[in-house]
């Protein structure tokens, strides 16, 4: 009979090491951006560049970061100052957290200078949760006089 209850005791006991098992996180962010659209336009010196949209983590958010590529000519081969500018922005990291954060109209980089040189821009994203796991994408869009 002693033996049937300390069987029963060791069967239902719980972790004496107190060691919880924490579930491993490898889902990677979702973006969801709502602004800019993919082939929006914006008109330089007139438009602020917002971006819209939500970051999501199935268990925690950590960082987003923002910035801006083209494929335009460089500003070194300009031949004088007053000539329009690619626009080139530092870009910008965010700290973010919890499992939602939510962009509303976000003036990441300011607004686009009079001096923007026209043409295609890519916006870069690029989110990482708490665990390492990443989430990337790309928008295209245009500056136009």
């Amino acid at each position: 009979m002693a033996f049937i209850v300390s069987f029963g005791f060791a069967a239902c006991g719980s972790d004496d090491d107190g060691n919880e098992e924490v579930p491993v996180d490898n889902v990677n962010p979702v973006i969801n951006l709502t602004a800019p659209t993919e082939g929006a336009s914006f008109v330089r010196g007139v438009n602020a560049f917002e971006i819209s949209g939500e970051l999501t983590d199935d268990v925690a958010l950590d960082t987003c970061f923002f910035s801006l590529s083209t494929e335009l000519k460089s500003a070194s081969s300009l031949k004088s100052i007053d000539d329009p500018q690619v626009w080139r922005p530092n870009p910008k990291g965010f700290s973010i957290s919890g499992k939602v954060h939510t962009f509303t109209g976000e003036k990441v980089f300011g607004p686009i200078p009079e001096d923007a040189m026209e043409g295609a821009y890519t916006l870069n994203i690029e989110v990482e949760d708490a665990a390492g796991n990443t989430a990337t994408e790309r928008i295209s869009f245009n500056i136009t006089e």
